[in-house]
């Protein structure tokens, strides 16, 4: 007689159920799926209301065992058994798991207890007795097996059929296999696999008997999870059984019998995904750390494990209960809401991150998948049987709390579901809502749920897999899982919010007020800080502002660096009040030109907090009476109270508070260089209010309330794109995708992610020439397509991105974008057709459309040529010269290149001629024809003049005249051939009409009322001027030039020396780095006169007289240069600038 045993492991299959959409009712489906061979159970738990997926995999060493006796016997399973010894052949397959190191503070591996270390067979006889008196090795932590077993064989490939190796990767790792032979006698067995036990090390009296066997007890090892992979198995008869017992002796008795056991863990394990997609907008919870509680302190090897039970009080729990296992930290987040944000912390939300990410990353839904994969990081627990008990879930309907108020250790009032024993998931994060209503809110929220099979089940039973889903809903809501989140008592505000990177904008802000207020007490604001300078955190929203050296030995920004002697926020962006000015005026000197003469005897500075504290913008009271407040003073700005909530008395409990914040002037007095625009397209700007709750009339805060705190950041200035130009006739689209720059020299700009929704809107006075139409892109995957529309909404934590579809009609307009959560603005200016212009709608001019390319002579005089694009900067001229310094100097001088005087400039001169002149052979022939620059155009073409500025046209003589229509932004322009925004800084910014894709850095001046626009190339590097300079004796006589058309804006060549007044004004310190340019006008007038006011002259220069106009990228001002440019009247010291035309009589 001869019997053989076959041994194998079959590997899980993973199952990838299809994703199910169900009612919207609160309910749970258990689903068990015993398709896949060598999966012991697959449960699926989906809670309905909230989409919770539970997946139990369980890791099966399946044990084939085959007996073959000799001689056949077909119904040997009735009949006697019969002597002999039969020969066993044995087979194994198993896990082979990777190494890994183990961090305390964090979940483990998912393959951490997969690996068969050591395998045992224990058979016993049918009264329960050890067979033999002895248990068999198969294998032990050295390899070794018992002597008796025969024909030993292991193989460590992966031995599995491609059908079994699970779908998507994502399955046990089922590699090894090992084969051998043994004998056994006929008869009737209880048999029974045990793994990673070190069973040579036990006395042997644990288990002389099954029931002592399946008894052994063991201890949760909470510093190596690894040391926790204890299995065991049954073997059942004939056909595979997973859920095999015990309940009867093998019968072993036939020629040939099969056998198996399915070896299972003590432990199990758990997952856990996260599903945003049904959350509100402006909702994002972030995900700090998972933590399992509760877990068993020991198991038993072959029975349920039941810790606690009736005998034990709930108090005592501990006594065999761990308190805490381990906990994967997803990330640390930061005591300070400031610094939490969509693009630097994991979060979820219900657009671009709704299954956990930030920034710019994607999380398609697979990425739950990955999370709840065999390897991924897990939370192990022994098995904790607690039986049945009440729903788990936090409510039954939705709306109400069952059980609003858990006392710890009482069972009845609803803690921990009843079941004090049982072992739970905790979810800790932060939660933030910035809605402007009555759901804003924000803190620290946690979310438990007790392990279990179902919403009534709580047996966490061994070797599963419990994969959780936490699906949030609404504002961060899941019935399914029991919730810790209170709005306390005290002053709630959204942190941090944003306001626009311009001058003299309004954004609102929500401040909830919860708890009972006495009505003699207000609502307190006041800036308790806010800087002129750029902000900086570290972060990737905010880098650090590096200190980079330029080509002089100077500090870049070296203004942030110095001390300045005044940095309060009078001199910064922020205001509590409407300013209802563009520039702040000294007292004598209002609605007077700002070319003040004797500025630096003056200390402008001291003027802005004087003004500040005087209209006191820095500090408000709000009443809390329900309503709108302040109507009638358009000073102020008009905020709004809602009470949202009300005790049974009536009394309000909840009020919100819809606050106008708002930007401060352009010019925070012209000669501080200060504004409220801010000037830095890097970096934003930072400040900080106050939020107390005091009494009306002595200010004693109100002690029940904390005061809280709210950062408010001055976006970076966006620069690209600012505007889309398009010849008649034109229907090309252009791609919009709005960008900034990161860092002052980043060679590229980036786009950037609205922090909530976005929009972008025709404006109203715009022609007809445009519609929208919206990206998955910037309006988010599964929504509407907006398709040519004038307004289009973008979804939060995706970038502005849409299309601007022309429809070749000729005209003008402007589309306005509102971003993070509408709080910011920006604006594109979109024109087609390049005809002659009327911008200020006078109808006496109108303005040409393309800078001076070149002249050609024309009979005594000069013809000027346009260029062939309306964003080229064409060429720079000396005063009165017709020599072209062309565009293609700034590749050879570029700005700030030093010239010397033998150093030639190629230039095109009259007779169309392209040679090469020094600095001064470019210089008119002609002496003192320099007062007034004629061309032979006709049709009244002629260069612009200083009446052509001013007198109503494009320049006010009232900087403060809240009804002038024109106004003026700088940025990048596009026009034929761009068909979407560049992120390259050159190709962005140096048209030379090499590539007609890309755009130019200029200045778009345009009427707000019926959006003409014309564009003012600063050219491409930025500054549109090269510099003539002559030294002088003590009498003004010209002895020697001293500068050959160096390329730079700004008039001085270095930075400002320390004195007394400029610490104060620190943004004069490298004011020769600025950007800008110049462009001369027709009439010099030397000496220059001055402006009358009130008929009288005050000493003010007329900058209508000025032979040149000046633009500054930095403080934004568009006015006369005077006679900077051609102080000389030979004009030895001439500058070089652009050129641009006018039809006009003046």
């Amino acid at each position: 007689m001869c019997l053989s045993v076959s041994m194998t492991a079959r590997p899980p299959n993973i199952i990838t159920a299809a994703r199910r959409r169900f009612p919207r009712r609160l309910h749970s489906i258990i689903h068990k799926d015993r398709s896949k061979a060598g999966i012991d159970d697959i449960i699926t738990i989906t809670f309905i209301m909230k989409y919770i997926r539970f997946i139990h995999i369980s890791f099966l060493l399946a044990i084939t065992v085959m007996l073959a006796g000799c001689r056949d016997d077909a119904l040997g399973d009735f009949g006697d058994i019969e002597e002999g010894v039969a020969s066993v052949s044995v087979k194994l397959s198993w896990d082979r798991g990777d190494e890994v190191g183990i961090d305390s503070r964090a979940g483990d591996p998912g393959d951490m207890i997969q690996d068969i270390k050591s395998l045992y067979m224990f058979i016993y006889d049918k009264d329960g007795n050890l067979y033999k008196d002895r248990y068999y090795t198969v294998t032990d932590e050295n390899g070794t097996h018992d002597s008796e077993l025969k024909n030993v064989n292991v193989d460590n490939g992966d031995n599995r059929e491609d059908n079994e190796k699970g779908e998507n990767g994502l399955g046990d790792a089922l590699q090894g296999r090992a084969q051998f032979d043994m004998e056994l006698p006929r008869g009737e067995y209880y048999i029974y696999a045990v793994a990673n036990v070190n069973v040579p090390a036990l006395d042997k009296e644990k288990y002389s008997t099954r029931e002592k066997l399946k008894a052994i007890s063991f201890d949760w090892d909470l510093t190596d999870t690894g040391n926790n992979s204890q299995m065991f198995g049954v073997f059942s008869l004939n056909t595979p059984n997973r859920k095999a017992t015990d309940a009867t002796p093998l019968r072993i008795n036939a020629k040939s019998v099969m056998i198996h056991s399915w070896v299972r863990r003590l432990a199990s394990k758990v997952t856990v995904a996260f599903d945003g997609s049904e959350l509100y907008d402006n909702v994002q919870v972030y995900i700090e750390t998972i933590t399992i509680h509760d877990i068993p302190q020991s198991c038993t090897l072959g029975n349920e494990n039941h810790p606690g039970g009736s005998e034990l009080a709930p108090k005592d729990r501990y006594s065999v209960l761990h308190e805490t296992g381990k906990t994967i930290t997803v990330q640390e987040i930061p005591e300070s809401a400031n610094y939490i944000t969509p693009a630097t912390f994991l979060h979820v939300c219900n657009s671009s991150h709704p299954y956990l990410g930030k920034g710019d990353e994607k999380t398609p839904e697979s990425v739950n998948d990955e999370k709840h994969e065999h390897k991924s990081e897990s939370l192990f627990f022994y098995e904790n049987m607690q039986g049945t008990g009440k729903s788990k879930k936090q409510s039954q309907d939705g709306t109400h709390i069952d059980f609003d108020h858990p006392v710890e250790n009482d069972i009845e009032s609803g803690w921990k579901d009843n079941k004090p024993f049982g072992t739970y998931i905790e979810v800790v994060g932060f939660y933030r809502c910035v809605s402007a209503d009555g759901s804003m809110g924000s803190g620290p929220i946690k979310y438990r749920y007790m392990l279990g099979k179902g919403d009534t089940d709580y047996n966490a039973e061994r070797n599963t897999h419990y994969k959780l889903t936490l699906k949030l809903k609404g504002y961060g809501n899941d019935y399914d899982w029991h919730i810790d989140y209170q709005t306390t008592p005290g002053l709630h505000v959204t942190n941090p919010l944003y306001i626009s990177y311009l001058y003299n904008k309004r954004m609102n802000a929500t401040v909830k007020m919860v708890g009972k207020i006495p009505d003699d007490y207000v609502l307190h604001a006041e800036i308790v800080e806010c800087s002129w300078k750029p902000y900086s955190d570290g972060s990737v929203d905010f880098p650090t502002i590096d200190k980079v050296i330029d080509e002089y030995g100077h500090e870049q920004f070296r203004f942030y660096q110095k001390n300045e002697s005044d940095p309060g926020p009078w001199n910064s962006f922020l205001s509590l009040r409407q300013d209802n000015v563009v520039k702040i005026e000294v007292p004598g000197t209002e609605n007077k030109p700002s070319n003040l003469t004797d500025w630096i005897h003056m200390d402008p500075p001291s003027y802005n907090r004087q003004y500040y504290n005087d209209h006191d913008l820095g500090s408000r009271d709000y009443d809390v009476s329900e309503g709108q407040h302040d109507t009638n003073t358009a000073y102020n700005g008009v905020y709004n109270v809602a009470v949202t909530k009300r005790n049974s008395a009536g009394d309000a409990m909840e009020r919100i508070f819809t606050i106008p914040i708002y930007t401060r002037p352009k010019e925070l007095v012209t000669r501080s260089a200060f504004s409220g625009n801010n000037p830095f397209y890097s970096y934003p700007r930072h400040g900080k209010i106050r939020f107390s709750v005091v009494h009306k009339t002595t200010g004693e805060r109100y002690e029940s309330i904390d005061p809280v705190d709210v950062d408010i950041i001055q976006v970076r200035r966006i620069l690209n794109p600012k505007g889309v130009w398009r010849s008649a006739g034109s229907s090309d689209n252009f791609h919009v995708r709005l960008m900034h720059l990161s860092k002052p020299e980043a060679p590229k700009f980036e786009p950037f992610t609205s922090i909530g929704k976005w929009s972008a809107e025709v404006v109203m006075g715009s022609d007809h020439i445009i519609t929208l139409s919206s990206t998955v892109e910037g309006s988010g995957e599964g929504n509407m397509e907006q398709k040519e529309t004038t307004r289009i909404e973008g979804e939060s934590e995706h970038p502005i991105d849409f299309y601007i579809n022309f429809n070749g009609t000729s005209g003008c307009a402007i589309v306005k974008i509102r971003y993070h959560n509408y709080s910011c603005e920006h604006d594109i200016f979109v024109r087609e057709g390049y005809d002659p212009i009327d911008i200020a709608g006078l109808g006496d001019q109108k303005w040409s459309s393309y800078n001076v390319d070149h002249f050609e002579k024309d009979g005594d005089g000069y013809k000027a040529i346009p260029t062939t694009s309306p964003i080229a900067e064409g060429s720079l001229f000396r005063r009165t010269s017709p020599v072209a310094i062309l565009q293609s100097n700034n590749d050879i001088y570029p700005r700030f290149h030093e010239v010397k005087s033998t150093d030639k400039y190629v230039v095109h001169d009259p007779d169309s001629n392209t040679t090469e002149m020094t600095w001064e052979e470019i210089i008119a022939k002609k002496k003192g024809n320099f007062n007034r620059w004629d061309i032979t155009n006709g049709n009244d073409e002629h260069i612009a003049s200083g009446a052509d500025l001013y007198d109503g046209h494009l320049i006010s003589r009232n900087a403060n005249d809240q009804n002038f229509p024109i106004a003026k932004s700088y940025g990048i322009v596009y026009a034929d051939g761009a068909t979407e925004t560049k992120e390259n800084v050159i190709e962005a910014t140096g048209f030379n009409g090499s590539d007609n894709s890309w755009g130019m850095m200029g200045v778009i001046v345009y009427n707000q009322n019926t959006c003409a626009q014309i564009f003012f190339p600063l050219g491409s590097q930025w500054h549109g001027h090269r510099k003539g300079g002559a030294s002088k004796d003590k009498d003004g006589n010209i002895t020697g030039i001293t500068r050959w058309g160096i390329m730079r804006y700004a008039g001085r060549d270095d930075i400002y020396p320390d004195n007394q007044y400029l610490p104060r004004m620190p943004l004069f310190y490298d004011l020769y780095e600025r950007p800008g340019c110049v462009y001369w006008l027709r009439d010099r007038q030397k000496p220059m006169s001055n402006y009358m006011i009130d008929g009288k002259d005050q000493g003010y220069p007329d900058a209508s007289k000025s032979c040149a106009l000046d633009m500054n990228f930095y403080t934004m001002s568009f006015e006369g240069y005077n006679t900077d440019a051609a102080d000389a009247n030979g004009g030895e010291d001439s500058h070089a600038c652009f050129i641009r035309t006018v039809f006009s009589k003046h």
